[in-house]
């Protein structure tokens, strides 16, 4: 079956991600993940593409890129082969080191891109690598705090903070805004996207809760209450009725 082709974003602005083949932690060690790092340093001006943000976790990582999609496609093609030549030969084994082709998704609007800057900084907070995503090592608010230069990211992303934040000290009030304040979904390793549709259906339920005086509880066992709760969940993710069943039973489970 021939692949879908990659969406084109009109702003050239991209959220891109891969992870390790069977859920392989391809980045356990810091000399992967700062291997990694180099190969996105070094090949940034050979294929013509900015780097707003990045992430390198364990078993996957994520780029917020500015590219045209043929210098996209060509600059992670390069960095995904090398560093799987390097893992290889590291650890004397052979086959395919990434799971798939790598995942994008098209950013649009400022919105969209302001918090998935946000969220790609907070992916090592959430994952408990670290209280304080300004000291991890291998993404880039460290970089933007100038606590460990690198020299990755791209100088438009500094003046884009500026005018849009105005100060360093708004710009990291927004890094601690609640959860609740980030309705978006953005695309990352399967056991994350499920983790952001659950928090999502939770903001949906405490909304209806408050709006029909009812415990949130009580709306899911009050079958009328409950299908208006799956279509919501349905219309606001696009997803199947599958998957709202599944998320509905694990938002249950959390309230009992």
């Amino acid at each position: 079956m021939p692949r879908k082709p990659r969406k084109k974003s009109i702003s050239d602005i991209y959220h891109v991600t891969n992870r390790g083949v069977n859920h392989l932690s391809i980045f356990a060690q810091n000399r992967e993940k700062g291997r990694m790092l180099n190969l996105i340093r070094e090949n940034c001006d050979k294929y013509h593409v900015g780097i707003y943000s990045y992430c390198i976790m364990p078993n996957h990582f994520h780029l917020l890129i500015k590219a045209s999609l043929s210098d996209l496609s060509a600059f992670m093609a390069v960095i995904s082969s090398k560093y799987a030549s390097y893992y290889n030969y590291k650890h004397k084994r052979s086959g395919v080191v990434f799971q798939n082709r790598f995942q994008s998704q098209c950013i649009e609007d400022a919105n969209y891109f302001w918090n998935c800057l946000r969220y790609i900084h907070l992916n090592p907070v959430k994952a408990k690598l670290c209280k304080d995503p300004r000291s991890y090592k291998y993404g880039s608010m460290n970089e933007l705090c100038k606590i460990r230069k690198k020299e990755i990211l791209d100088e438009n992303v500094y003046k884009k903070i500026k005018e849009f934040f105005g100060t360093a000290e708004q710009f990291w009030a927004f890094h601690n805004l609640p959860d609740s304040s980030n309705k978006l979904l953005f695309i990352d390793i399967k056991e994350e996207e499920f983790d952001q549709m659950k928090e999502i259906a939770v903001e949906i339920l405490k909304s209806m809760s408050q709006q029909y005086k009812e415990s949130m509880k009580e709306i899911l066992e009050y079958s009328a209450m409950r299908n208006e709760f799956d279509r919501k969940i349905k219309t606001a993710l696009n997803i199947s009725q599958c998957m709202v069943e599944n998320i509905r039973k694990q938002v249950l489970e959390e309230i009992y």
